[in-house]
């Protein structure tokens, strides 16, 4: 059960040191076949390798995780949101960041993030978040 979708955030920390508390949780989770990952994701990871093999690695080990696109109605769900995250005093929500979060809600899944915003942005959505 694909159920978690890992934020950019996560994968950074996950590489950058699996015995942090983040890392050790997107390993079990790769374990347990829980992770998913979209388009975005996959591009703004792998996009952040510093070299060719690295990259192809990246994109080799990316490709193998389900795969969750984006709802049909996405930039008509965007307008809304974002506007809905203005007008209660969160007004720089990313685009990239409601990405996540339009794909998260449409395809049910739980969102691990180390980005401080989704839990800002979890008070006015209504949003699935694992804490850690």
């Amino acid at each position: 059960m694909n159920d978690v979708l890992v934020d950019t955030s996560a994968w950074i920390e996950f590489f950058r040191d699996q015995k942090s508390k983040c890392g050790e949780v997107v390993d079990v989770l790769l374990g347990e076949g829980r992770v998913c990952t979209t388009p975005l994701i996959v591009v703004e990871v792998v996009s952040g390798a510093r070299n060719r093999n690295e990259f192809e690695r990246l994109r080799r080990d990316f490709a193998a995780l389900p795969c969750v696109n984006q709802p049909d109605m996405m930039w008509e769900m965007m307008l809304e949101k974002r506007w809905l995250l203005k007008s209660k005093g969160f007004g720089h929500a990313s685009i990239p960041d409601l990405v996540i979060v339009l794909v998260a809600l449409a395809h049910e899944k739980i969102i691990l993030s180390t980005d401080q915003d989704f839990l800002r942005m979890k008070l006015i959505l209504d949003l699935n978040l694992l804490e850690i």
